[in-house]
């Protein structure tokens, strides 16, 4: 991947629990990190299909230690204002230089 192509500003939010002052727990989501990325964004519909073929998104990132640890189930994606939801996290090629993050967009 040409680190050129990766122009597009993402940010990644980490889900966590925090505790209130009386002790009540909430999930929020908190910025956890922020990073240039490669979107793919697939858009439209295909010729002689009924439904959407925007059903998988993928942001291509640099690996680094911060992203060592990222699942599919605490983490989620900003980008342009939208959220996505993350469903796959691929060590692309295993080469531990890049990640492969597949996500759907959730519709408001």
């Amino acid at each position: 991947m040409e680190i050129s192509k990766m122009r597009s500003r993402i940010t990644i939010q980490k889900n966590i629990v925090e505790t209130d002052t009386i002790g009540n727990h909430t999930a929020v989501w908190k910025e956890y990190y922020s990073c240039y990325a490669y979107a793919n964004l697939a858009t439209g519909k295909t010729a002689g299909q009924e439904q959407d073929v925007a059903d998988s998104d993928t942001f291509m990132v640099r690996d680094c230690a911060a992203l060592k640890d990222m699942d599919s189930y605490h983490y989620r994606i900003l980008f342009e204002g939208g959220i996505y939801n993350i469903t796959l996290v691929d060590d692309f090629q295993f080469r531990h230089e890049t990640l492969k993050l597949t996500a759907t967009k959730v519709r408001r």
